[in-house]
């Protein structure tokens, strides 16, 4: 009885931990509003492509558009440099990593769960931005 106690107890302990995996060829060609948290006054969208996350913003009182877009890469843990080699590579991991070349600096996504049609991304929040560090969950639908 102890042992299968002991089986059981590493079974829910295991899948408690368990990561969502993405592969970039689940993103390619996606686009994703966000649906959580929302603004008034403006609407959110990511797009994806093999090497490209593309990140728009519309402005709905200006009706104008921002969009940056960001080389990135899937990975399985978050990496401590940007690795421009795994781009467009097709990689499979639990994390967006992507480079902004105008501020020189690596930003990451954890990706808490993925389906066909829902993507919740958890931002780490960082004690010394402004505004706070608070992590922000972020909830995707796909738009078709």
């Amino acid at each position: 009885m102890k042992r299968c106690f002991l089986i059981f107890f590493l079974c829910i302990s295991l899948c408690s931990v368990a990561q969502v995996s993405v592969g970039v060829n689940q993103l390619n060609g996606t686009k994703w509003e966000r649906v959580g948290p929302v603004y008034d006054n403006k609407e959110i969208y990511f797009e994806f492509t093999s090497s490209v996350m593309t990140d728009k913003v519309r402005y709905l009182k200006k009706n104008t558009v921002s969009e940056f877009k960001f080389y990135y890469y899937l990975s399985s843990s978050v990496p401590i440099a940007f690795d421009s080699m795994l781009v467009n590579k097709g990689t499979k991991g639990s994390f967006i990593v992507y480079y902004n070349h105008k501020l020189n600096k690596m930003y990451y996504y954890k990706i808490v769960s993925f389906t066909s049609d829902k993507l919740v991304l958890l931002r780490k929040g960082n004690p010394n931005s402004i505004g706070g560090g608070e992590d922000l969950y972020l909830t995707y639908k796909k738009v078709e």
